[in-house]
C-alpha cells in the first residue's frame, strides 16, 4: 500500500510539472487559481490520471517481484543440489573445472539467501532446503552412475550445462 502511494504522488508530482511547463498562460506561473479555475484547469483529472497510471504499475510490479524471487529461489536451490553433487557423475564432472563449479556453487547459494531474505523465508530453512536437494541429486547421481543409460546422461549434463549459463532469475 505504501509503495501504491509513493507511486501516486510521484506520478502526480511528475504530471503536475509537466503540466506547469508545458501548460497554461503566462499568468498561469504568476497568481494561485482558485478552486474553480483549478477545476476548470483540470486539476482533479490530473490527480484521476496520475492514480490510473500509479496503482496498477505498483500493485504490478509488487507482484512480479515476489514471483521473480520465488523463480530465483527455486532455480538456485535446484542447480544448487545439481551442481554440489556433479561428482557423483565422473562421465559429466571431467568437463568442468571445479573452481568454476565452486564459484558457481557459491553464488547460487547467495543468490538462494538473498532471495529467501526477500520472501522472508528463514535462513534456517534455506539450508535444509539446499542440503535436502543436495542430498536427492548425489542419490540421483550415483543412481546413474551405476545403471543409467547415455541418454539419461545426455539430459543430465544439458540440465547442468543450463545451471551454467542460465540466471537464476530469467524468464
Amino acid at each position: 500500500m505504501v509503495k501504491a502511494i509513493t507511486w501516486l504522488l510521484c506520478t502526480y508530482l511528475v504530471l503536475k510539472l509537466i503540466q506547469f511547463v508545458f501548460g497554461g498562460r503566462p499568468s498561469f506561473r504568476e497568481i494561485e487559481p482558485g478552486v474553480r479555475e483549478k477545476l476548470l484547469r483540470g486539476e482533479p483529472i490530473l490527480f484521476v490520471v496520475a492514480f490510473t497510471l500509479s496503482v496498477p504499475t505498483a500493485i504490478w510490479s509488487s507482484w512480479y517481484l515476489q514471483r521473480s524471487y520465488a523463480r530465483g529461489l527455486e532455480r538456485s536451490i535446484d542447480c544448487y543440489g545439481k551442481l554440489r553433487a556433479l561428482y557423483h557423475l565422473p562421465e559429466i564432472g571431467r568437463k568442468y573445472n571445479s573452481f568454476a563449479v565452486l564459484q558457481i556453487v557459491d553464488g547460487r547459494e547467495q543468490v538462494a539467501f538473498e532471495a529467501g531474505k526477500a520472501l522472508r523465508v528463514g535462513s534456517g530453512r534455506i539450508s535444509g532446503m539446499l542440503a535436502q536437494k543436495q542430498r536427492y541429486y548425489t542419490s540421483r547421481y550415483s543412481a546413474l552412475a551405476r545403471q543409467g543409460g547415455p541418454k539419461d546422461l545426455r539430459a543430465e549434463a544439458v540440465a547442468v550445462e543450463r545451471c551454467f549459463s542460465e540466471s537464476p532469475f530469467a524468464s
